[in-house]
This record gives structure tokens, sequence and C-alpha cells, in this order.
């Protein structure tokens, strides 16, 4: 049922539909939102968008921007949100303005906090309670909480990932890692001792037109091993949108990547997620 779901989201965007429209509005247990998001922002907000402009009007804009669209109000349709690798100073920010992106920072992780408390509250509702533990919304605000701060340990582990050399990567990528793979943007995975082109494989991948079936590439991604007669430069283009699309199906289906149970003993530490097998594209 999960490889029926995740390729409903692939066709969904591959046919490229935005990322709104490509996950439709699924009800939630409870409001995501509480009054307290919108209560706090409200306090801390306009105070550091002011100082913001005295010194970058990226960064206000960016402030300004922030909250969710169903965090204030109703919403008609679900909202995926992206990941970013840590909180690091963004390389356009002036020097200026650093001591105001850091006061943001502090302002998500309070964020963050709260979108964790209300994922745990998805996952513990009694058995008799009107509304059932849900880990899909769980998943869900657990992709808030690391949009919010990507270093959330616990939430980490809730969505998926695992430390791998100080990192937080994927299961799959930590298992390829271990055995000494190394990645390429422009072929993929490659087994330990191999290096990106001059490889049989990358000098077919410079011709023109498209080639036999007889001759296809492999490209090996994260979760998927793509198999093209298009060449290695499409396939790479593939295997981002295949592994963005995976990211949004955590968000809209998670309760079908993961029982509630298992779930809690993620957050707890005492399960981590496991490696999964490749999709074949």
């Amino acid at each position: 049922m999960a490889f029926f779901y995740e390729w409903l989201a692939v066709l969904l965007c591959l046919a490229g539909v935005g990322w709104d429209k490509c996950c439709p509005h699924v009800a939630a247990d409870e409001p995501t939102a509480a009054v307290s998001f919108k209560d706090s922002w409200q306090q801390a907000a306009p105070p550091l968008i002011a100082d913001a402009r005295r010194t970058s009007e990226q960064l206000a804009g960016l402030i300004e921007h922030w909250p969710l669209p169903d965090e204030a109000a109703a919403f008609d349709r679900q909202v995926i949100v992206m990941i970013d690798a840590d909180l690091s100073t963004p390389a356009w920010l002036t020097a200026a303005a650093e001591p105001v992106w850091q006061r943001f920072v502090r302002l998500r992780r309070q964020r963050a906090d709260l979108f964790f408390a209300q994922a745990v509250a998805a996952l513990e509702r009694p058995s008799g309670s009107k509304k059932p533990a849900s880990a899909t919304e769980a998943m869900r605000l657990l992709a808030r909480v690391l949009r919010e701060n990507p270093d959330h340990a616990q939430a980490r582990a809730g969505l998926g990932f695992v430390e791998n050399d100080g990192k937080w990567v994927w299961p799959n990528v930590a298992r390829r890692l271990d055995r000494g793979q190394t990645y390429s943007s422009t072929e993929g995975w490659l087994s330990r001792g191999r290096r990106p082109g001059g490889t049989a494989q990358s000098l077919r991948a410079d011709t023109n037109g498209p080639l036999p079936l007889s001759q296809a590439l492999t490209f090996a991604s994260d979760h998927w091993e793509i198999r093209s007669t298009a060449g290695l430069a499409a396939a790479a283009d593939l295997a981002g949108r295949l592994e963005q699309t995976r990211l949004v199906w955590l968000q809209a289906f998670g309760g079908f990547a993961v029982e509630p149970v298992k779930l809690k003993q993620r957050l707890s530490g005492s399960r981590k997620p496991r490696p999964s097998s490749s999709f074949a594209a």
C-alpha cells in the first residue's frame, strides 16, 4: 500500500503539479496551529522584522513570510515543507544582520518545541478518545519541527533519519557510507574505490540521442535505482525529484510508513529507523 501512495505522489509531482496541489488537504485530527503559535509570533515578530529592515531587507522578508498559511486560520489544502540541512547563517547575510538572524533562530527553536509537543500529543491520545492516535498527523508535525530546527534530534529520529559521522542522513545513506560508497551528483552512488567519470557508463552518457535499451544506464540515489536510456543527466534530474517526492509522501501519508507505537519508540530512542530496499524506476 505504501508503494502505491508513493507512486501516486510521484505521478502528480512529475506531471508538473505544485507542492500544494500535489498533496490535497487532509483534515487534521486537531488544529495544527494552537493559539500559542499565533500569539507568540505576533509578540516576537514585529520588532524582529523592524530590526531586520535596518540591515537586510531580504532577511526581513524571510521573517515576515515565515509562518505557514494554515497557522493563523483554516486552510483548504495540506501544506508540505522542505527541510534545511542546519541553521547555519545564509551566505547572503551581512555581518550587520547576524544578531537579528540569531534572534530569528532562537524564535524558530521555540516554535519547533511547540510543534514537537503537538506531534507527541497526536500519538498519545487514549484509545477511547474521540480522535485516535495518528502517526500521519505526527509525521506531518515532525517535518514542521525540522523546518524550524533541523537539529532537533527527536524529530529527526521520528521522521526516519539517523546520525552518521555527525550528520543527519537517511538510513539508506548511512548504510552506503558504512560500505565505503561515495555519492556523485552526476552519477549517483558509486561503489568503494570508484570515481565519477571515465567509466564506460559515464562515457556512454555523453552520446547524443537515446541509448538502446540494452545499454541503459543505472543511477542509484538514496532510495531509487533508475535505469535510463536518456542519459545520466536526465536520470540525475529524475532522482532529485523522486527524493523530494518521498519527503512529500512522508508528510502526506506518514501513517503508511510507520505505526503509532513504532513512532513513539523512535521518539524515545528505543527503536532506530532502518534502511529499506530501493525503489525501481
